[in-house]
């Protein structure tokens, strides 16, 4: 909305909501899944979104033996499967990738329903802030935990959801 006030002075925010029926169904958290498993769904956006912080991290821990490769899988479903790879591949994070082409919505939130921890990648800068994907709404839905990772600097607005839905981590991918 700040940014589009320089044109019209009487702008409002509609954020995006979700069905009702992703709130009433039970998450799927009491199954326990064989290996921690964090889960994207949806489009990629390359060089606006980074989780580089996500990976040289998890990288780090397979390369000193903190966690076993046997423990956790990162699952990626989408139309952007190269770039995914490439990703998975540059910090050598194959063995435990899980890539599925684009799917159903509800295949989809199946996969999200059942995560251990949904991964979202947005950006933000000074000129441009407030990206509220539905993503992220389908995220906070089906009640699982949430890791943003911001490409550029903090995101107020994210930062604010987060804090009042209780959904998770919101974290600048420099940090």
């Amino acid at each position: 909305a700040k940014h589009l006030r320089q044109y019209h002075p009487n702008v409002r925010v509609m954020l995006n909501g979700f069905p009702e029926s992703l709130l009433s169904q039970t998450p799927e958290s009491s199954a326990v899944n064989p290996k921690f498993t964090i889960t994207y769904t949806g489009s990629l956006y390359f060089g606006w979104q980074s989780a580089d912080v996500l990976w040289k991290t998890l990288q780090k821990l397979i390369r000193e033996r903190k966690i076993s490769t046997d423990k956790i899988q990162i699952v990626y479903a989408g139309k952007d499967q190269a770039l995914w790879r490439n990703w998975m591949q540059q910090y050598d994070l194959e063995k435990i990738a899980a890539i599925h082409p684009y799917l159903p919505h509800d295949d989809s939130l199946h996969l999200q329903q059942k995560s251990d921890l949904n991964l979202m990648l947005t950006w933000s800068s000074q000129k441009l802030s407030g990206i509220l994907t539905g993503k992220l709404f389908e995220y906070i839905a089906v009640q699982r935990p949430v890791l943003a990772v911001v490409q550029g600097e903090s995101d107020p607005e994210i930062e604010a959801i987060f804090m009042d839905t209780h959904a998770g981590l919101a974290v600048v991918n420099a940090d």
